[in-house]
């Protein structure tokens, strides 16, 4: 960053991520909680920072963006910042025999080498735009239209798929949603269930991308995009839950569709069982 620092690309992402997350804050404005307004009243209290309305600071931000704020003005404020003069450099490690730990000569000897080294600028890449081709997929039709407990509507899909659907005014722009099956550990043998573990799963998730994307393009595919999916395994349950704004929906939902299914970690070492349809509830 010191050196070539963000390239156009880079900022236009953290520009729509920024702009995405205030975005979302004004479409939520009249459903805020009591707790949302703490942090900004301290803020003023303390720090004499303005206390805005959501919208207000859309306005101000895009306003920013749009005729202040660029990618080279950035970048001229980062090499005013990182100078020799105020860097900090701290080592973290054990307090052990046999262990060595760095004195402050080695420190600033490895600092000088990275100074004087040869460092290509980061090379530009293609993000797709695109998850998957819609048109390649086909739907399943309503076979069945009914009503459960609160209101909430049910739908059968044709392919046995239950869709419980509930809408609130809780909370605005937020859709949340549980694709789900029963099971979960439950259907792991008793042989095999002490050697699970389904944390090791919950990382594998967090660290993989989806359909031959890695996590790294993944994330910058989705860049001012409101959107979360997570895979999970508990003890009764398996399936897929996330949430989204209304604008994301069909995002979330390629998601879901491109996600790795927990029932593929569950295969090896289960009890036979008659599988049933999952239900998905939003």
């Amino acid at each position: 960053m010191a050196r070539y620092g963000f390239t156009d690309a880079e900022f236009e992402r953290a520009k729509a991520e920024y702009i995405s997350y205030i975005e979302s804050a004004a479409n939520k404005a009249d459903t805020r909680r009591n707790a949302e307004f703490i942090r900004p009243i301290l803020s003023n209290f303390f720090d004499q920072q303005p206390i805005l309305e959501p919208q207000d600071e859309l306005d101000m931000t895009n306003l920013i963006f749009d005729q202040v704020l660029t990618a080279q003005v950035v970048n001229q404020l980062a090499m005013q910042l990182i100078t020799p003069n105020n860097l900090v450099v701290v080592y973290d490690g054990p307090e052990k025999d046999g262990i060595a730990t760095p004195t402050e000569a080695q420190l600033l000897a490895i600092i000088e080498e990275v100074n004087a080294s040869q460092i290509d600028a980061p090379a530009g890449e293609d993000i797709p735009d695109a998850l998957l081709d819609p048109s390649t997929l086909r739907g399943s039709k309503i076979r069945k239209t009914g009503s459960t407990i609160y209101g909430a509507t049910t739908w059968v899909l044709k392919n046995g798929l239950t869709v419980v659907v509930y809408p609130t005014d809780l909370t605005r722009d937020q859709i949340i949603f549980d694709l789900y099956k029963d099971g979960g550990e439950s259907l792991i043998s008793t042989d095999d269930i002490a050697t699970f573990d389904s944390s090791i799963f919950s990382q594998y998730v967090s660290n993989t991308g989806v359909a031959g994307f890695s996590g790294t393009t993944l994330s910058k595919m989705l860049t001012g995009k409101n959107v979360r999916v997570t895979p999970y395994i508990n003890s009764l349950e398996h399936g897929i839950r996330g949430n989204s704004t209304v604008r994301d929906l069909e995002t979330a939902f390629q998601l879901m569709y491109l996600s790795p299914s927990p029932a593929s970690t569950l295969r090896n070492g289960t009890t036979a069982s008659r599988p049933s349809p999952p239900t998905c509830r939003t």
